[in-house]
């Protein structure tokens, strides 16, 4: 499944992918919208030109309208006869079906597709799909929102700034200089913006390269960009392209209430327009507010229309816009010199539009950028900080706005442009110590986001320098920063002592928005000594010190800080609810710096609790949000929550391959071990499991080399106990881990091993293993790892030994909603086309047990068959809101 927005490259991928296929001796069949069979079979390359088609060149298949009767037994017989083509080509050697602009497809055959049911192993099939990103109804939805194990979902996003530079430096054969780059940037990413916008500034001679570096000669977009984004105007309907000129002039992000009263309709007159702009990805929705997909895209809107046009147009926004006041964006969030201001607009010796447009200055924008940055809009402050730096104003306000936007960079997670604009601050003259201690915070705080090495000089020059004072921002963050990088380098007491001292420097004068990343990085580093209850007192103490001023840093960050303490403390399902809230809040305000973090103990959450089928697109979506070239604030996390899960779905060997291809850092990372208590020892225990001592080795030496060095922190102590215990077989060591971890689910793993080991030494009969394997059963239900505590559960009936499964919550009786955990487990694995051999298997049960949940499933869905079940798990995953798993075993 490949979906992007346009001009992502999502053909081009098809095409590579059809290459690959053929060079293996694929049969190829290729449709440029989904076409399944009509009642003489699967479309393919051979007899496609004898299927009829409409007029846009697409086969029209003969069928009667989805609802009609008899729709339903024409798409069973569909996918039966679409089956046997399958099978018929698959037979004779591997098949794959690519599919290109999937969202255009007729409707009536969507459910075909997203109900067949997975190929035998002896039967190859591949299907290739893409989709323009939020294009097609809602089977299209439900299609690219598969969960199965045998579908890989890959979004193309924006492409990061490494590989956009190396993108300019290949189109205009040179390095880019920051000015290109700039430019540039305002594609956002966007791969056929970019080769656009650069080939038509080379076409044009607006690009001159001196000594190996390309600088840009004029920032007037070149008639090439015009030409595209014309071209897609040219596709919209007259209403459209009006609401689309209206809204550039009051801003790249504007409100539908403003276009409205320009034009003068009313909202609801504007939705048909509205629909058609956003469906053709040229808008955007932000919050309350629109924004054009890009900001080359607004400039090359603006640009469009006739001077004579765009200067009253805008003067006109400017109006409107001056009566809103800052919580409106304020007539700063209007086009600014790329794509002409009102005022700049204006002829020559003419007057300015009014006196309210001569009052606004330079603290009214920082005004406006406050109120948007506390509503959670980040990207409406960015624009409209961007736009205010291209007006004429003093130095120290310049200062003072960049050194506002390099924080907002920093927690949109575009950290090299923060370093930039700190950067652009501190080369001010006469600088005032407060706005210097300002940038040189940013600077710092956004350096150790992507380059730790440089953040750590320059930290330590910070805490050298003789000048600074104790209560200056930039002496709390260096601190901080100094304290997180000796931190993952496992100097322990020395990190801790920095991150405490840099809380007791910090002053009642100090910046809330330092104090919050200050007083949370010493909370995230007692949480991982287990300090529970002091980590929450500092999490908790700080709240009355944050004020409104930024509502992704003040709520979401707390509230991740939060979900981590509670899940170390085994309360999973509070540590799920301040997850949620923070990945909410942290999505809707554009803060990227701390998505992947809410996104992964969301997974953890989902991991430890048994739904393998959230936590995989948990899994997924951390992945797709690192991928995008934002930087976050990076933990070991990601790749142990991807790791657990790989191996809790595919078991020991895949984890492995995982490891070795992957992640091969992972086993010598000590954060992970400070982070994890348990990590040394599942490691560990996986090196045993697939024969690798070397592996074991290497997690073992890491492990207590760390505990050496940081004899005083009691979870990484244990941690390297437990490790060894495991390796040698040390009954002792492993008592001692059991007793000592503070971790809960450490403990009860540390329980688990003791009691398999001495099943395993076969000495003193079963009686104490059973007792120490019921220990680790109790850990595990009390903290609702149900996945675990179903393994243990099988160890012990094993034995002859059955215990009581804790009470859950009744459900409806009839439906899905009737479903428990096991049931929906059990169906989705179904889905996979898995027997129920291979389902007992994967969730230590017998078949006869897995037998027995799938008679009481078939009952509460009044359905006779596998396939049946696998239609509906298909229709029930969590589609429209990912952020709410069907089930929830800790509810209540």
């Amino acid at each position: 499944m490949l979906e992007g927005c346009r001009g992502t490259g999502k053909s081009r991928f098809l095409q590579e992918i059809t290459r690959a296929a053929q060079q293996r001796s694929f049969t190829v069949f290729e449709q440029r919208a989904l076409v399944l069979p009509t009642e003489s079979g699967l479309v393919g390359p051979t007899h496609a030109a004898n299927v009829p088609r409409e007029p846009d060149g697409l086969p029209r298949p003969e069928k009667p309208p989805v609802h009609a009767p008899g729709s339903r037994q024409l798409r069973g017989r569909l996918t039966e006869q679409l089956d046997a083509r399958i099978e018929e080509h698959s037979a004779l050697g591997p098949v794959l079906v690519a599919i290109d602009d999937a969202h255009h497809a007729d409707p009536a055959w969507l459910p075909v597709l997203s109900t067949l049911t997975p190929p035998v192993s002896d039967h190859p099939l591949v299907w290739a799909l893409t989709r323009q990103a939020g294009q097609g109804g809602p089977h299209i939805d439900r299609l690219f929102g598969t969960h199965h194990a045998r579908v890989t979902r890959i979004e193309l996003g924006p492409l990061g700034d490494p590989v956009v530079d190396e993108l300019v430096t290949d189109l205009v054969g040179a390095k880019a200089a920051p000015d290109l780059l700039g430019l540039v940037a305002t594609a956002g990413g966007n791969p056929l913006l970019i080769r656009e916008l650069v080939q038509g500034l080379v076409e044009e001679q607006k690009i001159q390269i001196d000594r190996g570096t390309a600088r840009l000669l004029s920032r007037t977009l070149p008639q090439r960009m015009h030409s595209l984004v014309q071209d897609q105007l040219r596709a919209l309907s007259v209403k459209s392209r009006q609401l689309l000129q209206v809204a550039a002039a009051l801003g790249k992000c504007f409100a539908v209430q403003h276009v409205a009263e320009m034009l003068h309709e009313t909202t609801a007159t504007l939705l048909p327009a509205l629909e058609e702009t956003l469906s053709a990805g040229l808008l955007v929705g932000h919050s309350e507010r629109l924004t054009f997909s890009h900001e080359i895209v607004w400039q090359a809107v603006t640009e469009s229309m006739p001077q004579s046009v765009r200067v009253p147009l805008c003067h006109e926004a400017a109006r409107i816009l001056s009566g809103t006041g800052p919580d409106h964006g304020g007539r700063e969030n209007r086009p600014g010199v790329r794509a002409d201001r009102s005022a700049d607009l204006a002829p020559a010796g003419s007057a300015r539009t009014s006196g309210a447009d001569e009052a606004i200055g330079p603290p009214r924008v920082l005004s406006a950028i406050d109120n948007e940055v506390a509503s959670g809009k980040l990207a409406v402050a960015t624009t409209l900080a961007q736009n205010a730096l291209t007006r004429p104003m003093s130095p120290l306000h310049a200062v003072e706005l960049r050194c506002r936007l390099a924080h907002i960079m920093i927690m949109s997670g575009r950290s090299r442009p923060a370093v930039e604009l700190a950067e652009q601050a501190l080369a001010e003259r006469r600088l005032p110590d407060t706005l210097r201690a300002e940038a040189s915070a940013a600077r710092v705080l956004a350096l150790s986001l992507h380059d730790e090495d440089q953040a750590r000089r320059e930290a330590e020059t910070i805490l050298a320098d003789p000048h600074t004072r104790a209560g200056d921002p930039s002496v709390a963050i260096a601190g901080m920063v100094l304290s997180n990088v000796l931190w993952k380098d496992g100097e322990l007491a020395e990190s801790l002592r920095l991150a405490r001292e840099a809380v007791v420097n910090l002053r009642t004068t100090t910046p809330s928005t330092w104090r919050t990343h200050v007083t949370l990085a010493l909370a995230r580093k007692l949480s991982n000594r287990h300090e529970i209850a002091a980590a929450d007192v500092v999490i908790q103490e700080s709240r009355p010190t944050m004020d409104p001023s930024d509502l992704a840093l003040h709520t979401a960050a707390p509230a991740i800080a939060r979900a981590r303490l509670l899940a170390q403390a085994g309360r999973l399902s509070e540590s799920r609810v301040q997850a949620r809230s923070a990945l909410a809040v942290a999505q809707e305000s554009g803060a990227h710096l701390l998505v992947p973090l809410a996104l992964s103990a969301l997974a953890m959450v989902a991991l430890r609790t048994g739904d393998l089928l959230t936590a995989a697109e948990y899994v997924r979506r951390c992945r797709v949000n690192l991928a995008t070239g934002n930087t976050p604030l990076w933990s070991a996390q990601y790749d142990w929550v991807e790791l657990l899960l790989a191996a809790e779905q595919d078991g020991p060997r895949r984890a492995m391959d995982l490891l070795e291809n992957h992640h091969s850092g992972l086993p010598t990372r000590r954060l992970l071990f400070i982070e994890e208590p348990g990590a040394a020892a599942w490691l560990v225990r996986l090196a045993l499991t697939v024969g690798d001592a070397g592996l074991a080795r290497t997690v073992l030496r890491t492990a207590e080399e760390l505990a050496t060095r940081n004899p005083d922190f009691p979870t990484v102590v244990v941690g390297a106990k437990h490790a060894r215990g495991l390796l040698d077989g040390d009954a002792g060591a492993l008592a001692n881990a059991a007793s000592e971890h503070l971790e809960p689910w450490a403990a009860a793993w540390a329980a688990e091993d003791l009691g398999v080991h001495i099943l395993g030494a076969g000495v003193g009969g079963t009686e104490p293993a059973v007792a120490k394997l019921g220990r680790a059963l109790k850990g595990f239900e009390h903290i609702g790892a149900e996945r675990d505590a179903a393994r243990v559960r099988n160890r012990l009936r094993a034995l002859g030994v059955r215990r009581q499964r804790l009470a859950t919550p009744k459900t409806a009786a009839l439906g899905w909603s009737s479903l428990n955990d096991m049931e929906r487990t059990i169906a989705h694995l179904v889905s996979q086309g898995l027997t129920n051999r291979q389902i007992a298997k994967r969730i230590f049960l017998s078949p006869h047990t897995v037998n027995y949940h799938l008679r009481q499933t078939f009952r509460k869905l009044d359905i006779r068959s596998r396939m049946e079940l696998a239609r509906l798990t298909q229709e029930h995953l969590p589609q429209s809101d990912p952020l709410a798993p069907q089930s929830d075993p800790l509810a209540g």
